[in-house]
């Protein structure tokens, strides 16, 4: 009886959540940062990860809370503790930038990699694998590294990230894209 119990609650509150990412995405929508920040420090206080990685970027960019690069980087920090593949980047992004924290290429490098090989598809993992090409190209937190560079830059290119287009394009003689690929 009790497993049956525990499933029904988690099922509960997974719906909760749904609906308050839900009005949270909606007031977003609006411009209403003040309502949709209390609608994600709910789902937040739930358990949800996605919420808590969206506040960061509220206090990052000052929407509905005042700019905190401090809380930004912690949410970051958190999310990224628990897999989430764009708070990875974020956080590798606010390492290499020194943004909430001290500037640290080697840290930033680490979670640029975890991010670029999520495996989860979104915009930010092809950042990630972009950004994380330039840093072992060019020796920032690492040896440099251009065979490794390559590799980020291909994959980013192949699931069609321009510039990492461009780069490849004008700096390797011969590159052709998957895209350009199946055209032939």
């Amino acid at each position: 009886m009790l497993p049956i119990i525990t499933a029904l609650k988690t099922r509960l509150r997974d719906r909760r959540i749904l609906h308050l990412m839900t009005q949270a995405r909606a007031l977003s929508e609006r411009a209403d940062y003040n309502q949709a920040y209390r609608f994600y420090r709910q789902a937040a206080e739930l358990g949800c990860v996605r919420a808590i990685c969206i506040m960061g970027m509220m206090f990052y960019h000052g929407q509905g809370v005042p700019k905190n690069e401090s809380m930004a980087f912690l949410s970051m920090k958190f999310c990224a503790g628990k897999q989430d593949a764009e708070a990875q980047y974020f956080l590798g992004e606010f390492y290499r930038l020194g943004i909430g924290t001290k500037r640290d290429n080697k840290e930033a490098l680490y979670w640029l990699q975890e991010s670029a090989a999520s495996g989860q598809r979104h915009e930010s993992q092809l950042e990630a694998q972009y950004k994380l090409a330039c840093m072992l190209l060019h020796g920032q937190g690492i040896e440099p590294n251009p065979e490794m560079a390559l590799y980020w830059f291909t994959e980013a290119a192949n699931d069609g990230y321009e510039p990492a287009k461009a780069f490849l394009t004008n700096c390797m003689p011969g590159y052709v894209s998957k895209d350009e690929k199946k055209n032939v």
